[in-house]
């Protein structure tokens, strides 16, 4: 009984924040933390928003090393520095699937620091 309830309690605290979706409304601000794929990646991976609604805010910071976030469906480039807060203004987006990953290379596991915007 206690190896399954550890089991559950790794899977829920580990991994779960690293795969995490946010369903955004146009009153919001999604809080983001930018880490290397080794420290758990990006806090969000899948962030959903609805298609043609006012523009919505990432707050997000770096926790361990320089990042950036680019979303070239936008031409959204934005230098992370850990400590540091940035904030990103996201435009109203037409149905769709926008994608979203890290600029500069932070780690060997630099190419899988990357999420998806889906404007439903």
């Amino acid at each position: 009984m206690k190896r399954v309830f550890t089991l559950v309690f790794i899977t829920l605290v580990v991994i779960a924040p690293a795969t995490m979706t946010f369903m955004a409304s146009t009153s919001d601000y999604i809080v983001m933390e930018a880490r290397t794929p080794e420290n758990g990646n990006w806090s969000i991976e899948r962030i959903m928003i609805q298609a043609e609604t006012e523009g919505i805010i990432l707050r997000i910071t770096s926790t361990d090393v320089v990042h950036s976030i680019e979303i070239p469906d936008f031409e959204i480039s934005v230098e992370l520095v850990p400590g540091e807060v940035m904030f990103v203004e996201l435009p109203p987006m037409p149905q769709g699937l926008y994608s979203f990953f890290c600029h500069i290379p932070c780690s060997p596991l630099h190419l899988d620091m990357k999420g998806i915007i889906e404007a439903l």
